[in-house]
């Protein structure tokens, strides 16, 4: 069996890849910071999902490239962390997102508790850099 010779312009074989080029999705239509992103195992099933929150007020949990549960949040996020807080068996842990002047807990995929940040004064001499600026 003979071959034909292969063009020097011919483009070289890509290998398949065992990973999946989730971080760029634009079906997804998610924006979000290394801040807005965690992976937890918030069902204690062994299996870590991806935990986003991005501009658009929403909260999202990611199992492979699957949406497995959204949750719209009051104000723009800036940060979500998942923490152990107790001791159980299987350890769940708990999903903290900070959103606007409130950080919001979540326990079990569900609101559960919310603080509010008390508002602080801003020091005179930073207002009027401001006000200089504009």
């Amino acid at each position: 069996k003979v071959e034909a010779p292969k063009a020097k312009d011919a483009e070289p074989e890509k290998k398949k890849s065992p990973w999946l080029d989730a971080w760029h999705d634009p079906v997804a239509g998610m924006s979000c910071y290394s801040s807005f992103l965690c992976l937890a195992d918030l069902v204690a099933d062994g299996d870590h999902r991806l935990v986003m929150v991005d501009m658009k007020k929403r909260i999202r949990m990611y199992k492979g490239t699957t949406i497995q549960w959204e949750h719209k949040l009051p104000d723009v996020p800036c940060a979500v962390q998942a923490f152990y807080h107790e001791v159980g068996n299987p350890p769940i842990p708990t999903l903290a997102v900070a959103s606007g002047h409130r950080v919001l807990i979540f326990r079990n995929m569900r609101p559960s508790m919310q603080y509010r940040l008390p508002p602080i004064e801003i020091d005179p001499v930073e207002s009027q850099i401001w006000e200089e600026m504009g």
